[in-house]
Formats: structure tokens, C-alpha cells, sequence
């Protein structure tokens, strides 16, 4: 009888997993298609349109570091490190793109009221911008997929050894800073990779809050923030990308005046509202630190063969 009750609770698992396997077939078939699609668009689109020498080169690397991860997509099991990196390279790719200005924006825009949404927004290549948006949704579901798994069927084929004993508080915490720390995608992008006419918008809009050699400024916010992109999403020194992300964000609203527009974002110039969510989201970060799924995590597992300062920056 024990025997029977056994093998009956048995069939509904198998039944699950096995339509779970259909599913992750799905999604690692389309995804590498995906993938392809946006690689192919992408190298055309370099070869064919005027795209400047600048944001070409930007592409290429990303494109490269698409090409790079699109195994992890297709394989099985799918490592889910190797699916944020292919998500990281996505998110810029489909922000460069989906922004692009080919020949540059006209006088008319330059001149506008609110230059930033020339560098902001943009007709950009439509074809990208949908083909990229969908595999970010791809990979994301793939990712949610393996917790998942992990959660419910005990399926921990893809994880490095520390987020095989993950919690699903651990998961939740993981997506969040996950969000948060890809956020910064946005805006290094554009003071970074988007070439001479995005990059000018930036450097005009920092010389007008007054600052001294406002090129450098751009350049300094695009490297914290593709930093703090970086050290939050993949847990890498979590707890110090976390800590210098809240300064920079404290120190980025004050200069930009939001403090003294008034709270809510949605006022003219924007509040501080949307700024003091993400930086106390992301000061929780720095408190509870990297996690069962990080890199800091599988570095502190060879903590005896690190350096003492690497070793305390991964604790």
C-alpha cells in the first residue's frame, strides 16, 4: 500500500518535469533563434547604415559579447550566469539600437527644448528594437524557469555549487538586484557607447548644471554606472558597487537639482521620488550583500587562494 501511495505521488512530478523539459526546449530553441536574428540584423545594419566609427565600435563589442553567451542560451542545462551576461549585452544592444539617430540628429532637434530626448529617444531600427526586446524577454523567462526548477522539482543542472542551497528568498532578492543593478543599462549606454552626437547632448547638459570640464564628468558617471551595472547585477563586490551606487546616485539628483523640484517625479524636471526608490532598494543590497547566487558567492568558495583585499571585498 505505502509502495502504491508512493509511485502515485510520483506520476504528477514526472508529468511536471517532463512537460517543464518541453518547455525549456521551446525556450532554448527560440532564444538561440533569437539571438541569431539579432546578431545578423546587427552586423548588417553596422555594414550597411552610416552609423558613426564610435558607436560601431561600441556595437561590435556588444554583439561580440552577445555571440559569446548565445551558448548559454542554447545550452542545456542553461547556465544561468551565462544567461545574465547574454541579458547584459542584449539590454545595451536594444538601447543603442532602439535609440539610433542614423546621420545624426538636425539642428531643429539639437535646438530643442529638452535636448536629452535627442540622446534619450530615437526613430532607431525597428527591426532591432523588437527582435531585442524579445530576446530579453526570452532570456528572462529562462532564467525564472531554472528558479523554478530549483524551487519545485529540486532541478539544480546550470547552477554553480553555492545557488544549488539557495532559498526562494535568496531567488526573490536575486531578481531584485538583478533589476536594479541593470537599470543602470540606460544611462552608461549613452554617456558611454553612443557615440559623438549622444555623447554631445551629455556634455552640453552637464556644462549647464555648471560643471567644470563636463566631458570628463559624462565619462566618469558612464564608468560608475556601468560599474555599479556590473557589481549589483552579477553580485560581483556587491556590497561596495552597492554602497558607491547609492553615493552616486545621491550625489548625481542633487547636482541634477531634483532635490528642489519637490518629491514626486512626475513634476516638471522630475522629483526625487523614483531616485530615493532606487537607492533605498539598492542600499538593501548593500546590507544583505551578494547571496547564494553571485559571483561573490563562487568566490568565496576559493577564499584561501584570493588575495586578502579580494577576499574581504567578497564577504
Amino acid at each position: 500500500m505505502r509502495r502504491a501511495v508512493i509511485l502515485n505521488e510520483a506520476v504528477p512530478s514526472r508529468r511536471k518535469g517532463t512537460a517543464v523539459n518541453r518547455l525549456d526546449i521551446g525556450l532554448r530553441a527560440v532564444g538561440t533563434a533569437a539571438s541569431l536574428v539579432v546578431l545578423g540584423l546587427g552586423v548588417e545594419t553596422l555594414a550597411t547604415a552610416p552609423v558613426s566609427p564610435w558607436a560601431t565600435a561600441s556595437l561590435l563589442l556588444f554583439l561580440v559579447l552577445l555571440a559569446v553567451t548565445t551558448p548559454f542560451i542554447a545550452g542545456r542545462p542553461a547556465n544561468f550566469f551565462g544567461l545574465v551576461a547574454a541579458l547584459f549585452s542584449t539590454l545595451v544592444l536594444g538601447r543603442l539600437f532602439s535609440t539610433m539617430r542614423l546621420g545624426g540628429p538636425s539642428e531643429a532637434e539639437l535646438g530643442s527644448i529638452d535636448p536629452l530626448l535627442v540622446a534619450e529617444t530615437g526613430p532607431g531600427i525597428p527591426a532591432l528594437t523588437w527582435s531585442t526586446t524579445a530576446l530579453v524577454l526570452l532570456i528572462a523567462v529562462q532564467m525564472l524557469l531554472i528558479a523554478w526548477r530549483h524551487q519545485t522539482l529540486g532541478v539544480d543542472r546550470g547552477l554553480p555549487g553555492p545557488a544549488r542551497q539557495a532559498t526562494y528568498n535568496e531567488w526573490v532578492i536575486t531578481f531584485i538586484r538583478l533589476y536594479v543593478g541593470l537599470m543602470y543599462v540606460a544611462h552608461f549606454a549613452g554617456h558611454l557607447f553612443a557615440g559623438p552626437p549622444a555623447f554631445g547632448v551629455f556634455v552640453a547638459y552637464f556644462g549647464s548644471l555648471g560643471l567644470p570640464f563636463p566631458e570628463g564628468w559624462v565619462i566618469l558617471a558612464g564608468v560608475i554606472e556601468l560599474a555599479a551595472a556590473i557589481g549589483v547585477a552579477f553580485g560581483f563586490m556587491t556590497r561596495i558597487a552597492a554602497v558607491c551606487s547609492v553615493i552616486y546616485l545621491f550625489v548625481s539628483v542633487g547636482l541634477g537639482g531634483h532635490y528642489g523640484v519637490g518629491y514626486v517625479w512626475v513634476l516638471p524636471t522630475g522629483g526625487w521620488e523614483f531616485p530615493a526608490l532606487w537607492m533605498f532598494v539598492t542600499a538593501m543590497m548593500a546590507a544583505a550583500g551578494g547571496g547564494a547566487i553571485s559571483i561573490d558567492a563562487l568566490l568565496r568558495e576559493r577564499a584561501r587562494t584570493l588575495p586578502g583585499v579580494l577576499r574581504a571585498a567578497v564577504a
